[in-house]
């Protein structure tokens, strides 16, 4: 009764003790911390396990995760720009620039976190302070620590999206200023490898993969056409391209005069100045009282000489055509293609000039920038050696086959043969002992005919053997009756 009531207690038990599930997993020591904090607070049961797992009750979750998603928590050990809701008073010039520098690393952070290859990321800014001059101001660089999921691997793609993600965040970072590296230690940008022209390593990969990309496309194009004309496997076509990776801007500026000499009248300016007038009469008589008096003076006979003046001035602006052009070439600019072509001379073809303006032109050629195309008979080495190495491994491999096959179905073939004779000499076995049953009923009669001959006579003793015989027949030869 008592270890009923034992039993029946802890059935109760442990159907009122609540269910826990995961609320979060593998999260930082500051996000699992505050996490915990605040847990404690609204007075939620928590568990924690030695993984740093936090479950709680199962039918609380979704509203946990809602009440701390609001609090912006967790997160991601990176604080973002939260860290400006609350503006503290008193706080220094030097205190903000250092708050907002951790938001943009934590907010950078939380991005690169937010991909499928990474699971953690830390980045690290270092932003100088402004100079006067701007001949003096040093240039912002950026660290990026990430840690994988599993065992994966950034493309280099996936790499350059990173650098061009964290410099275009930070103004002024250049993206070769940006470093990448993964928890392990390994260097997965290389800011440092650039050489004195400026290309680094991957640029240089780009470009020798461009370039390889190119070839390809003309070395198919031209092969398919050979192999429809020659017929298959008569012909090899190599091409090596030489390309331009240089980026060109050109800005060209032309003045051309009118037709005639005169163009279109942009502005007209004339001037004139006219000027006629009579000089003034001299001084004349004695001086003294008399000439200051009001008497007419004496004027000579003669009359005085007139003034003439007049100038002339006209500017006149006309406007001649004007041609701006401006040109950007991108890199990747074909300098000069080589194509070299390989026949078999045991294939029958036309001129060699026509087959040579024929793969000119499928290969795009040009002649002015030095491109050539090279056509070579040469015997091929034919093919009847792979051939028949392959057709004996081949017969080899059909020959073991075959025998497989046959020993298997031998076997079989034993095995059921086994089974059927067993099953034959024990149907044969019953008809011998099949009528003695039948004596053996018939023995006790109570009423013997009056004249029983020897030939059907009970003999008991051979009833006895007839019995033992089926016993250590069905039990077996490793059975005892």
């Amino acid at each position: 009764m008592v270890i009923c009531v034992g039993l029946l207690a802890l059935t109760v038990s442990l159907a009122r003790r609540p269910q826990f599930l995961v609320l979060y997993a593998n999260l930082q020591p500051e996000d699992a911390a505050e996490v915990v904090t605040r847990l404690r607070d609204s007075k939620v049961p928590y568990r924690v396990s030695p993984s740093g797992t936090i479950e709680a009750p199962a039918d609380m979750i979704d509203e946990l995760r809602l009440d701390l998603a609001a609090e912006a928590l967790p997160t991601g050990g990176n604080a973002g720009f939260e860290l400006f809701d609350r503006t503290r008073v008193g706080l220094s010039e030097f205190g903000e620039r250092i708050n907002y520098q951790r938001a943009i690393q934590g907010e950078l952070a939380r991005t690169i976190s937010a991909l499928d290859s990474v699971e953690t990321a830390r980045v690290h800014i270092a932003l100088p302070r402004e100079r006067l001059y701007a001949g003096e101001q040093d240039q912002p660089t950026a660290s990026v620590v990430m840690g994988l999921r599993g065992n994966r691997q950034l493309s280099p793609a996936e790499v350059r999206s990173i650098i061009h993600l964290v410099s275009g965040a930070v103004g002024g970072l250049a993206p070769e200023s940006v470093t990448l590296l993964d928890t392990r230690g390994r260097l997965l940008s290389n800011p440092d490898d650039s050489g004195g022209s400026g290309i680094s390593l991957a640029a240089a990969s780009n470009q020798l993969e461009l370039k390889r990309e190119y070839e390809r496309e003309v070395e198919q194009a031209v092969q398919s056409m050979l192999d429809g004309v020659i017929g298959p496997g008569k012909a090899v076509v190599r091409a090596s391209a030489t390309l331009s990776f240089d980026r060109v801007e050109t800005e060209r500026e032309t003045f051309q005069p009118a037709s005639e000499g005169n163009g279109v009248l942009e502005s007209r300016q004339e001037t004139r100045e006219t000027y006629h007038g009579v000089a003034a009469p001299g001084a004349l008589g004695i001086p003294g009282v008399g000439s200051n008096a009001g008497a007419a003076p004496a004027t000579s006979a003669a009359s005085p000489s007139a003034d003439q003046y007049e100038r002339s001035e006209l500017t006149a602006q006309y406007r001649v055509s004007r041609q701006v052009e401006h040109t950007i070439q991108p890199p990747g600019d074909i300098r000069q293609l080589s194509l070299s072509v390989f026949i078999d001379d045991q294939v029958e073809m036309g001129e060699v000039e026509d087959l040579t303006g024929a793969i000119a032109a499928a290969a795009g050629l040009d002649t002015e920038r030095g491109d050539q195309v090279v056509i070579t008979r040469v015997p091929f080495q034919p093919p009847a050696a792979e051939e028949e190495g392959g057709s004996k491994a081949f017969a080899i491999r059909d020959f073991y086959f075959r025998v497989g096959r046959d020993f298997a179905a031998s076997v079989l073939a034993v095995i059921f043969l086994k089974f059927a004779g067993g099953l034959l000499r024990r149907r044969a076995a019953e008809p011998v002992f099949a009528p003695t049953p039948v004596t053996i009923a018939r023995a006790p009669q109570r009423e013997p005919p009056p004249s029983v001959g020897p030939e059907t006579a009970f003999d008991p003793d051979r009833a006895a053997a007839v019995l033992r015989g089926w016993l250590s027949a069905e039990q077996g030869p490793g059975e005892t009756a």
